[in-house]
């Protein structure tokens, strides 16, 4: 099988090359670092042609192959290089590259649309991983945030993750909570955005079907039967405050209702 490209490749090269230097290849300390956590992350998902170029990318940053080409059937593979392990394989140290990266290429005309809520996927790229929590903390804060509510390009198409999307969204993965419970997820730092998209959705009446209107119900009941000490602090901390401001004055009739109704539930 030998690597094939596609005509993306060039302008994915591009707008993505110039964060090469955030890969210390000139450090053999720094590599060989890489190296070891790729090889411990292989020895329990096992070797594939995704994995060999994931790999390269990770401790080198070269970018993929577009597609493999059996040399003797002509038939192709195509390398699924998704733009969660891109995110999530670059090696960022700070809050700043991360929000540089995706105000310099990500929003840049050549780059996908609807990124945004890859960074969602940041923690399950990095199972096993000694950077995990630092990169799924840094990346919440990066792009979870005012800066980047709604935002749009300029032909007024959004590139970030839809309001209604992103509170359903949060409230699944609380289904998945006692799995993680020991974990950092990028929900526990992403409180202030979804109220954002909460307040959104009730005013723009975008909640509609039912598989959305049982998202926050759902969600609600989840944190009422998980055990405070069993959680991880900051796991804990968010569960408080998603009950304080579900019972606030000023509470969205979504999440005021939704509490009421996982609080019935619950006592039938």
């Amino acid at each position: 099988m030998r690597p094939g490209y596609d005509q993306r490749y060039p302008k994915d090269c591009e707008v993505y090359g110039q964060f090469q230097y955030l890969w210390k290849t000139d450090d053999a300390q720094w590599i060989e670092k890489r190296k070891d956590n790729w090889r411990r992350y292989i020895e329990v998902v096992g070797g594939t042609p995704l994995n060999k170029y994931l790999g390269e990318f990770y401790v080198f940053g070269k970018e993929p192959a577009s597609f493999l080409v059996d040399e003797e059937t002509g038939e192709r593979v195509i390398i699924k290089f998704e733009f969660k392990h891109r995110i999530a394989y670059m090696p960022f140290e700070t809050v700043e590259q991360i929000r540089n990266f995706w105000s310099e290429a990500v929003t840049k005309r050549y780059a996908r649309e609807q990124q945004h809520g890859a960074a969602r996927y940041v923690s399950g790229c990095l199972d096993g991983f000694p950077e995990r929590d630092k990169m799924v903390k840094m990346v919440a804060e990066a792009l979870f945030n005012k800066d980047y509510f709604m935002l749009k390009n300029s032909q007024q198409r959004p590139i970030t993750v839809s309001p209604l999307g992103f509170m359903v969204g949060f409230a699944r993965v609380w289904e998945v909570a006692d799995e993680c419970k020991y974990k950092w997820s990028y929900i526990c730092f992403t409180f202030d955005y979804f109220m954002d998209c909460v307040r959104y959705c009730e005013l723009h009446d975008l909640v509609k079907v039912p598989v959305h209107k049982n998202a926050l119900p759902s969600m609600y009941k989840i944190l009422l039967r998980l055990d405070d000490m069993e959680l991880s602090p900051y796991r804990l901390e968010l569960k408080q405050k998603l009950i304080a401001a579900a019972k606030a004055d000023d509470a969205p009739s979504l999440l005021r209702e939704a509490l009421v109704c996982a609080r019935g539930d619950l006592k039938e």
